[in-house]
């Protein structure tokens, strides 16, 4: 995470930085060609790591770790990105965080301090990246990437939903660099699967049962709830599920039997789902789970999740 001494530093002379070269500091590190030199209190409050780093012998060298002469090297972190993290730690430029308007720029920062955040075990600023990032408009491709390189795992769900419902024409060369073969590979089978179990649940709509229900009267035929039931489902349901453009969602289908009126018209006379037997419809539909595309989307996630933890 940070070496210390003469030897691990690279030939080119490091500058100071012009933000944050404090006079009163108590500790210098190194990151690229900047050396920062900050408060040690402030950081050692925030982050158990950096106070583990100077629980760490002094060099053999006899200097003293964290001096102008012997400053901490941050390898895994470039100027920019510290800059960024220490922008949070003073606060500068960042009160508040939506005054920023190059959105752009607001990613950097805020990805910038969840890099260190990280590494460090900085809650705080985990929770603030967080939050801020959930403000923002990502693209699915952009989130699972941070939730990859950043054990965000909570993210998952919502950006696998996103890409297996929607058109995998959308997703553009950056959005496969950020996915990747393997997750790519996920959200495709994914698709594949919902594709099978669209056409099928459109051709074989749920089953109206038969069987009398008590609340039926003696007077009404219960075989008219499925004709009529099975008639608007394929002429309305299931046209709207198979609309090229703008699909009904699996999830959506329940509201959108409850909307739908089920009645159609025989040699001039109409002929009228029950009301209760379409409530039950719904319900059955709510309660059981017809659909799969939860179950589906959800064990692409799973997937998505079990691979990032592998890496």
């Amino acid at each position: 995470m940070a070496q210390v001494g003469a030897d691990t530093s690279p030939l080119v002379q490091p500058t100071q930085s012009t933000r944050f070269w404090i006079d009163d500091g108590s500790v210098v590190f190194r990151a690229g060609d900047v050396l920062y030199k900050v408060h040690l209190s402030h950081l050692k409050q925030l982050s158990p790591v950096v106070r583990g780093i100077f629980e760490i012998p002094d060099s053999m060298t006899g200097a003293k770790q964290g001096s102008e002469e012997n400053p901490i090297i941050l390898e895994f972190f470039s100027a920019v990105v510290f800059d960024d993290f220490l922008s949070w730690i003073y606060r500068a430029e960042w009160q508040p965080i939506e005054n920023i308007q190059d959105v752009e720029i607001r990613e950097r920062m805020l990805v910038n301090l969840l890099q260190v955040a990280r590494l460090w075990d900085i809650a705080e600023a985990v929770a603030h990246t967080k939050h801020h990032l959930d403000l923002m408009y990502l693209r699915p491709s952009r989130r699972l990437e941070l939730a990859r390189m950043y054990t965000l795992y909570d993210w998952i769900d919502d950006a696998v939903w996103k890409l297996v419902t929607g058109k995998l024409e959308w997703l553009t060369n950056e959005d496969l660099a950020r996915l990747g073969v393997k997750v790519y590979s996920i959200i495709a089978s994914a698709k594949e699967g919902l594709w099978y179990e669209t056409r099928l649940s459109c051709r074989v709509p749920p089953e109206v049962s038969l069987a009398n229900p008590a609340w039926v009267s003696d007077e009404h035929n219960h075989r008219v709830c499925a004709e009529v039931f099975n008639e608007i489902w394929w002429t309305r349901i299931a046209k709207k599920m198979m609309d090229p453009v703008k699909p009904l969602h699996f999830c959506e289908v329940a509201a959108e039997v409850k909307s739908t009126v089920f009645q159609v018209q025989r040699a001039g006379t109409w002929k009228k789902m029950e009301d209760a037997c379409k409530d039950d419809m719904v319900a059955m539909i709510e309660r059981e789970n017809f659909f799969s595309e939860k179950a589906l989307i959800y064990a692409a996630s799973r997937a998505v999740e079990k691979y990032f933890s592998s890496l």
